[in-house]
């Protein structure tokens, strides 16, 4: 987990009125903290674990259809050609987030 998330999480886990806004408008709150937006057509969500309700979350099945053309890409180093699954990723390489209070 990159620290970012890391100091995420931690300030959700210490204020509340913080945690609530991850939960309710978590598109709206990364772009506030200036955190990278996913790509175009990925939907950000948040969930909680409780007493009652364990989340698991499974990744996204593989793609067998990639085009010749991310393939390309991907070798040449684009990392604007990996969408979705780089997100996770440019999360940890932000440079400027405001997680303090």
């Amino acid at each position: 987990m990159s620290n970012i998330m890391k100091a995420f999480l931690k300030r959700a886990s210490s204020d509340a009125t913080f945690a609530k806004a991850v939960l309710e408008r978590p598109q709206t709150l990364f772009e506030e903290l200036n955190l990278p937006a996913p790509p175009e057509g990925v939907e950000l969500k948040a969930v909680q674990n409780d007493s009652t309700t364990f989340h698991v979350v499974m990744p996204p099945s593989p793609n067998t259809n990639v085009t010749d053309e991310v393939l390309a890409g991907v070798a040449g180093g684009d990392i604007n050609d990996i969408r979705a699954s780089s997100f996770g990723s440019a999360i940890s390489c932000a440079s400027s987030v405001r997680l303090c209070h």
